[in-house]
């Protein structure tokens, strides 16, 4: 956060709390793997039922850094092997690549923040002597140490959220946005649950970037540029999916060659593009090197798909009832109403929230195009694809709550705290086993949470008491405040004045 921009109490206490509530979900799910560490027969046993070992996707994301770390290589038989004597029947990569390997398509980004984790772990183990069952690297610390990584990762994805909230809405709106932005959709599955998809560590790279490019917002320089390459690049890295984004700072590019003149246009393009370009190539190094090995060429589609460009799925996306956007997770609609009002405005900021829209709108229609054509949700928790994209939203939220929340905090607490207790109902309907089949009615779903709440009752007083939680602090948060104390969003600085990266 800014350093002229103290966090104010009633923003902390909701960051604390929805903090608090994703450590709470994080430890619930990672219980088997903690059990397992104080009973000394199981705590070097390989989990069949732990964080990682769930479907082909996690499998296929930590292979790139459990066969380089215990195998020494980058052959893929025995993790994949793994996963199939467990979940026989189940998806699996078969042939080999023109350099003799086992296919991988998952990116390889998500391993390389695991290793901040992992590696220490298996430096412990090995240290000491630790023998373990076969196949190792699958033990209950490793799960565990995968699993805190991306938690703390998530934990990141909130502060950013809440940094970009920041410069659209007073301390309280944006705290309030960020929460519920996290609590309220599968990010809050995907950093706290399902620790081995992309998707958390991508939020947070997606994140990161934003906020930097918000905080340096109209600067020319090169360095900025790099840097904005660069984190884009490693948004990429987690899910290449995310280079569309990069139409955020191309928009304001496109304003800095208008204002510049066009005789100075051209030399500004060359040099912009020359430092994003640069910045990207070393963020996504590390995907085109192991692409090189496995697949003996530096840029390919390894998940081949068919887009249709001219006949995207927007009602499959966003409004169907098999998980879409909308009706999986409604609190991203009350986002985009909010954004109706930021682009609209006439405050600073509102060219800013149009670029960050113009972003979400192409990573739409982008997962629009390939949606069922190559490209499927599976057993996802809501609509996975765009999981990323609900940090860009948070904008909208906090656009919404500084316009209504210092004049209905009660009534937009209330249902901003039901929209997520009805979310971490849907995470425990997921988790159990309950999840409907795809395309039902939504009596259905709602069939599906009933059952969930009558046999996990426990769970369920759980996520109502933390919904409780949040209940109070929004209210505090959105209550209107005397002027001058926090009302005011982040001045913004002359142009002459920005800070650079």
């Amino acid at each position: 956060m800014p350093a002229h921009a103290p966090l104010p109490n009633r923003a902390r206490r909701v960051l604390f709390v929805a903090i608090a509530i994703q450590l709470v979900l994080f430890l619930t799910e990672a219980r088997s793997s903690v059990t397992a560490l104080a009973d000394s027969s199981t705590a070097n046993r390989p989990q069949v039922a732990g964080a990682l070992v769930r479907v082909i996707d996690g499998h296929g994301y930590y292979a790139w850094l459990r066969s380089a770390l215990i195998d020494g290589d980058w052959q893929f038989e025995n993790e994949f092997d793994f996963y199939r004597a467990h979940w026989k029947g189940g998806e699996s990569l078969r042939g080999r690549t023109p350099t003799g390997a086992t296919p991988n398509h998952w990116s390889v980004g998500p391993a390389l923040v695991w290793a901040a984790g992992v590696v220490p772990v298996h430096l412990l183990v090995t240290a000491c002597g630790w023998e373990q069952e076969e196949p190792a690297g699958y033990g209950p610390l490793y799960q565990l140490a995968v699993g805190s990584v991306t938690l703390i990762l998530s934990v990141a994805t909130l502060l950013f959220a809440y940094g970009i909230a920041r410069r659209f809405a007073p301390p309280g709106a944006a705290a309030a946005a960020a929460a519920v932005i996290v609590l309220g959709t599968p990010l809050v599955a995907y950093g706290t649950v399902e620790v081995v998809m992309a998707h958390g560590p991508a939020a947070a790279a997606l994140a990161a970037f934003l906020y930097a490019w918000l905080r340096t917002e109209g600067g020319a320089g090169a360095r900025r540029w790099f840097v904005l390459g660069l984190l884009l690049g490693v948004a990429c890295l987690m899910r290449w999916q995310l280079a569309t984004f990069a139409v955020v700072p191309a928009a304001e590019a496109v304003g800095l060659m208008v204002a510049a003149g066009w005789r100075k246009a051209p030399g500004l393009l060359v040099r912009l593009t020359a430092a994003a370009g640069f910045g990207t190539l070393i963020g996504f190094a590390p995907q085109i090197a192991a692409w090189w090995v496995v697949y003996g060429v530096p840029l390919l589609n390894p998940h081949p798909t068919h887009p249709d460009w001219l006949a995207p799925s927007f009602w499959r996306v966003l409004g169907s009832t098999d998980r879409s956007l909308f009706f999986w997770t409604p609190v991203t609609l009350l986002a985009v109403f909010g954004y109706g009002a930021a682009v609209r405005s006439s405050a600073p900021r509102c060219g800013a929230a149009r670029m960050l829209l113009l972003g979400a709108a192409v990573q739409i229609y982008f997962v629009a195009a390939v949606c069922d054509r190559g490209v499927f949700l599976g057993w996802s928790f809501g609509f996975r694809m765009l999981t990323e994209t609900c940090v860009v939203l948070v904008v909208g939220l906090a656009a919404l709550f500084d316009r209504v929340g210092p004049r209905r905090p009660v009534l937009l607490a209330s249902v901003l705290s039901g929209l997520v207790l009805w979310n971490l109902i849907l995470l425990g309907v997921y988790r159990h086993g309950f999840q409907p089949p795809e395309g039902s009615d939504p009596a259905v779903l709602v069939q599906k949470a009933a059952r969930y709440l009558q046999s996990r009752r426990l769970d369920a007083v759980v996520s109502v008491v933390m919904a409780f939680g949040l209940l109070r602090v929004l209210t505090t948060a959105l209550r209107r405040v005397a002027p001058g104390a926090d009302r005011a969003p982040e001045p913004v600085e002359p142009p002459g004045a920005r800070r650079e990266v």
